[in-house]
């Protein structure tokens, strides 16, 4: 019983592949005219594609004493629609760009977005630089106000000095007569100390002159003791070229027309058997 049940699965099964067979070989010349109409279709659309063009090109960022400058991908992606920015690195920028317009559209694309990049990154080199500028003018002001007040401070000890060895007399009687030196011991302690604090406050007089000097020079000569570098386009914007790929395009075509129109062979088969 088991086999004669299978073997009639087996052969109604041989019967509708038979039928599918022949109503397929029956509708041949649909089958070929629709699928001929899709090849066709495929082959006009195919032929109406344009090629794509893509532009690239890197750039790479200054930077001021070792500092890599910041730049806002956002910002610049923002003003320079239609382009990628990728960060290949910490100061190395891949700008991207692709259109199926014309390559001197992308080419533009990809320069307009690296000349942003470029006037922003050395603009904040510049303003670096301004600031660095502006930091020694402000620094050689404090020098001099400072050494205002030392001279200050200097004149009123030489007066002070002047008047405590005008009230010290017999200067030769003080050094050889024990109770002279002890009678007049403060007031000689008070000339040890003038001459302590004149003394401190020449050596900072030189300490300043010579920072003061050296900031003249930084101010006179600034590109010697900072490193800057600005940006620069190490790879020029280059245009590719990719043809469609419209062999793909007609062979899905035909693809498509070849199911459809055997989907249709077999409805229309089916509904003349109902």
């Amino acid at each position: 019983m088991k086999n004669t049940a299978e073997d009639r699965l087996l052969s109604t099964a041989e019967i509708d592949i038979k039928q599918i067979i022949n109503t397929l070989i029956y509708s041949k010349v649909l089958i070929i005219i629709i699928t001929f109409i899709f090849i066709l279709f495929g082959l006009v659309y195919a032929n109406s594609l344009k090629p794509s063009y893509n532009s690239s090109a890197a750039l790479q960022v200054g930077h001021f004493n070792h500092a890599i400058i910041e730049v806002d991908i956002e910002k610049a992606l923002f003003y320079n629609p239609g382009i990628d920015i990728i960060k290949i690195s910490d100061n190395i920028l891949l700008f991207d760009s692709g259109s199926k317009s014309s390559p001197e559209k992308v080419k533009t694309s990809v320069l307009n977005g690296i000349e942003f990049v470029l006037s922003e990154t050395n603009s904040q080199i510049e303003e670096n630089i301004i600031n660095y500028t502006n930091n020694l003018k402000s620094t050689l002001d404090d020098i001099d106000l400072e050494m205002a007040s030392l001279e200050i401070r200097l004149a009123y000890l030489e007066n002070f000095d002047v008047e405590l060895l005008n009230k010290l007399t017999g200067v030769e009687l003080v050094l050889t007569n024990p109770i002279a030196i002890a009678s007049n011991l403060d007031l000689l302690n008070s000339i040890v100390n003038l001459s302590t604090q004149k003394g401190n406050i020449l050596v900072e007089q030189h300490l300043l002159q010579s920072r003061q000097s050296s900031l003249i020079e930084q101010l006179k000569n600034p590109n010697k003791f900072f490193i800057s570098k600005p940006s620069n386009i190490i790879k020029e914007p280059s245009i590719s070229e990719s043809p469609p790929n419209r062999r793909f395009y007609v062979i899905l075509s035909g693809i498509m027309g070849l199911v459809i129109s055997i989907f249709i062979a077999l409805i229309k088969s089916a509904y003349r058997k109902s």
